[in-house]
């Protein structure tokens, strides 16, 4: 087992104790449970997708990596508030419309998360294939890899913070 996914809009709160032995599971195995969140299709309900109800496990396991998928969709600033205040919480960064629609905006939000939570709790995703009809997947890495600022010239992004983000080793 290499981590456990989790799609609480099923109907299931990650908040509840039911769950609790499959995070503590986890911590045995030292694998990490990574939780979808932000919206989806009916008939699945989207309220169980809100990265509020993360916040809990967070608490109740400090020892337990969590990983936030999709970095909350349209919630990301709450998903990011959560983040903010619970070091075992990372995420992995799929905005592929938001840069489609605002690349400024996009910058912008990434920048934002940067400076909150750090480059290392931050991944670089891509929900492929399932998104390439918004962004093609070259299109999106190249987002990453080479960032056209010109929409946001006060934006900046270190190598480095590009390079962790797209996978670079931890320092031992």
């Amino acid at each position: 087992m290499r981590g456990l996914k989790l799609y609480p809009p099923g109907g299931f709160f990650p908040q509840d104790t039911v769950c609790y032995p499959y995070y503590q599971k986890c911590m045995e195995h030292g694998v990490p449970v990574l939780f979808h969140s932000g919206g989806t299709m009916a008939p699945l309900k989207t309220r169980f997708g809100q990265p509020i109800c993360i916040d809990d496990v967070a608490a109740d396991f400090p020892d337990l990596t969590i990983i936030i998928a999709h970095v909350g969709g349209f919630w990301w600033e709450e998903a990011l508030g959560v983040a903010a205040f619970k070091p075992n919480i990372y995420w992995i960064c799929r905005r592929q419309t938001t840069l489609n629609q605002d690349p400024s905006r996009f910058y912008a939000q990434f920048r934002r998360m940067l400076d909150t939570v750090g480059p290392w709790r931050l991944f670089f995703g891509s929900d492929s294939p399932v998104l390439d009809w918004v962004l093609p997947l070259d299109r999106w890495v190249k987002a990453f890899r080479d960032p056209d600022l010109s929409s946001c010239p006060h934006i900046k992004f270190t190598k480095e913070e590009i390079e962790i983000v797209q996978g670079k080793p931890s320092p031992a």
